[in-house]
């Protein structure tokens, strides 16, 4: 299994800021734990996710992002759907692992109880 490029990483970050706006904090384990945890396809569609939208995305203008997500989002061709679903599905995931440590680190870990 090859871990997450650091260029991907960023990549894909720049896919969650403009799928979920304000302040999502990715820590390097989220990407390690996304990589242990995620089946064969979605690894592979995560890596397609990061080198065909990321990318572009990337070069856009902040106003001009999510304009292109939603354009692509209902093309009438599969592949760039599934793209930009799969890439709302990571900054889902995210936002999962961000409450889930603010909680743990709020309330405390609930193994010991």
């Amino acid at each position: 299994m090859i871990g997450w490029l650091q260029f991907e990483r960023v990549w894909l970050r720049t896919l969650i800021d403009v799928i979920l706006p304000g302040p999502i904090d990715v820590r390097p384990e989220f990407w390690a734990e996304l990589e242990r945890a995620s089946p064969p396809l979605l690894r592979i569609g995560l890596r397609i996710d990061a080198w065909l939208l990321g990318s572009w995305v990337g070069l856009l203008s902040v106003q001009r992002r999510e304009l292109y997500l939603d354009a692509l989002s209902r093309s009438r061709f599969y592949l760039p759907r599934q793209l930009v679903f799969t890439a709302k599905l990571v900054a889902c995931f995210a936002r999962s692992s961000q409450e889930t440590d603010d909680a743990h680190r709020h309330f405390g870990s609930i193994e010991g109880s």
